[in-house]
């Protein structure tokens, strides 16, 4: 029976180690993986050469980005791990070639974003109805952000109907005091 218990214990604690946001991508690329066993009447979950290199293809076909196409990858295998199934197929050289193959073929152009200056934060207020409700949020919003380093999602949420008090901030996360302003993040997308 003890054994039984610590089995448990050691199945929650591994569950605890993965934010709610990686769980939900590790799931979305699990499921991928058994759609594409499905379609293509794949019997075993166990990755093979050929099947791991079919569904890096068939994922690839579908996203626009290498990166994207290793996420999906890593979450497979995690899941592998996590299922007690043989992880070795990932480290096959054909499996390496198809990896490397997607990152050619796709390239790897990212983005970044620019960062926020002081003077971009000043135009920012420049183009402001100062006053109006909406633009004192904003505002307050962009100093935050800008100060704090802070993420858009520990401030607001995607859309209203995702709002969680946990996450973003409301009014009881300010305290003024007579020379500072407090803070509170009840959350970050890293668990720190």
């Amino acid at each position: 029976m003890v054994i039984v218990e610590l089995i448990l214990q050691r199945n929650s604690t591994l569950r605890a180690a993965y934010t709610e946001g990686t769980k939900k991508n590790i799931s979305t690329h699990w499921e991928a993986y058994l759609e594409f066993c499905d379609i293509f009447q794949e019997s075993q979950i166990q990755a093979t050469v050929e099947s791991l290199s079919l569904f890096i293809q068939h994922i690839s076909n579908r996203l626009k980005t290498a990166g994207s196409v290793a996420n999906y990858l890593s979450g497979v295998k995690t899941m592998h791990i996590i299922n007690d199934l043989d992880t070795s197929i990932f480290d096959d050289y054909l499996i390496k070639m198809m990896v490397r193959g997607v990152k050619m073929q796709k390239g790897h152009n990212t983005k970044k974003a620019a960062p926020i200056t002081v003077e971009i934060l000043s135009d920012l207020f420049a183009t402001m109805h100062n006053g109006t409700t909406n633009d004192l949020t904003y505002w307050g919003l962009f100093v935050i952000a800008f100060f704090l380093l802070a993420r858009k999602s520990n401030l607001v949420p995607d859309s209203v109907a995702s709002f969680d008090h946990k996450k973003q901030l409301t009014r009881g996360d300010l305290v003024v005091t007579d020379d500072a302003l407090v803070v509170t993040l009840k959350w970050s997308k890293t668990n720190q």
